[in-house]
């Protein structure tokens, strides 16, 4: 991945997005989207990448590990969704809406987290026995 053609990327969106704005908003709305969807297709690549990476790990840990890894791999997608989807909500003057998607990620990755937390407990209890 090449971070200046990201960057290159995101600064034509942000200068579209700004001009559009004053002229036609519903449209600045749409520059904003597309600006976003192309930056998400140009890190497409490292994402696949880091998802085999993150399947080899957890392969090799083997047991009930698997599991653990797949959980906080989702944690993470959770995080980076939530990161994303609140960012356009306040781009677009939505700032109420952006904390409540904030809230619901962070309660998603809370419920999602309870079985790793299950698992730390139990193997600790396991090591006092």
């Amino acid at each position: 991945m090449d971070i200046v053609k990201v960057i290159i990327v995101a600064l034509i969106g942000v200068m579209v997005v700004v001009i559009l704005k004053d002229i036609k908003p519903e449209l600045a709305l749409l520059a904003g989207l597309v600006t976003g969807a192309a930056i998400l297709l140009m890190i497409l690549t490292e994402i696949t990448g880091i998802f085999e990476d993150f399947k080899t790990i957890s392969e090799g840990a083997g047991g009930n590990n698997g599991t653990i890894f797949v959980t906080i791999l989702k944690i993470v997608g959770i995080g980076y969704l939530t990161e994303y989807s609140s960012g356009i909500c306040e781009d677009y003057g939505s700032q109420s809406i952006a904390k409540k998607v904030q809230l619901a990620g962070k309660v998603s990755i809370f419920a999602m987290a309870i079985p790793i937390f299950a698992n730390i407990v139990e193997a600790i209890g396991a090591i006092m026995k």
